[in-house]
């Protein structure tokens, strides 16, 4: 019987172990490689949603003096006509603020035997100053003056003897193509009674204003507030377009009464205060002589 030697299998597996439980030492680092190619860019993410919008924030205080210029009442200026430049125009102009001065915003109430009249005059700018004076605002001024005289003593049932004016000095602009033109024009009419020819007859400063109306007064003794409406077309030759203007103003004010104090320098100089003095002491010395003839009959 052979014997199997197991001694060379075994030296061989104990020389294997060996050399796999020896380590050598790590070799030097190589070079760098080379770097690779960038990657391609993401798709770009969607817009975030807007936010919503913020609440509006609260409107500053009035301007000292504002509040006190603006509740005397306003004159609200209509025109519709041609410009010098030969464009048809129409335009609304809002007259409402007042002087401090309260001669700018006058009741006159003249009262001879058993005739009476209120004249009431107010004078109203286009801006807002907040300069301390009582005439504060300067001659260069947009303003409109306003002025009425109504008589309750017309022989005619239904009669009322009147008389207005209007004083404009402003400009007009047209912001749609940069231009504007002045204005400083002053327009009047009444109508009255002629006791020779026992009838209501029209008289006026400029040219026989055209289509007049003069409607809707009415006086509030308790709160001050005059209110009336006026219209009239002016001819070319009396205007400062130089081409029929139609005019119409609503005034809307509140005005008070001197209670006999001096008479102030606050009116304007010219026609209108020399035209308006002259049909007032008309007028009172006409109803003055009826007083005396009624006390001698």
């Amino acid at each position: 019987m052979k014997t199997l030697n197991l001694k060379p299998l075994i030296i061989a597996l104990v020389a294997v172990v060996l050399l796999a439980g020896c380590k050598g030492d790590d070799g030097a680092v190589g070079p760098a490689g080379t770097n690779g190619t960038n990657g391609t860019n993401g798709t770009s993410g969607t817009n975030g949603t807007n936010g919503t919008n913020g609440t509006n924030g609260t409107d500053g205080t009035n301007g000292v003096g504002f509040d006190d210029a603006i509740k005397k009442g306003n004159v609200l200026v209509y025109l519709d006509g041609t410009r010098p430049d030969g464009v048809e125009f129409k335009d609304t102009l809002d007259f409402r603020f007042s002087s401090s001065s309260l001669d700018y915003s006058l009741i006159e109430k003249y009262e001879v035997a058993s005739d009476s009249d209120n004249w009431t005059y107010a004078k109203r700018y286009l801006g807002f100053s907040a300069a301390p004076t009582p005439y504060y605002y300067e001659a260069e001024s947009d303003f409109a003056e306003a002025e009425s005289e109504i008589w309750f003593d017309s022989p005619h049932v239904g009669d009322t003897s009147k008389y207005t004016s209007l004083h404009l000095k402003t400009s007009v602009e047209f912001p749609e193509d940069h231009k504007y033109f002045k204005m400083d024009d002053y327009f009047s009419f009444g109508i009255d009674y002629d006791s020779e020819s026992d009838e209501m007859y029209s008289y006026w400063n400029n040219g026989n204003p055209m289509d007049s109306t003069f409607t809707a007064y009415s006086y509030t003794g308790s709160t001050g507030q005059v209110k009336y409406k006026v219209s009239f077309t002016i001819p070319a030759g009396y205007n400062s377009t130089g081409y029929d203007l139609k005019v119409a103003f609503i005034t809307d004010v509140t005005v008070y009464e001197n209670m006999g104090s001096e008479e102030c320098c606050a009116f304007s100089e010219g026609g209108r205060t020399t035209g308006r003095k002259a049909v007032k002491n008309a007028r009172t010395a006409q109803k003055v002589a009826k007083a005396v003839m009624m006390d001698m009959k």
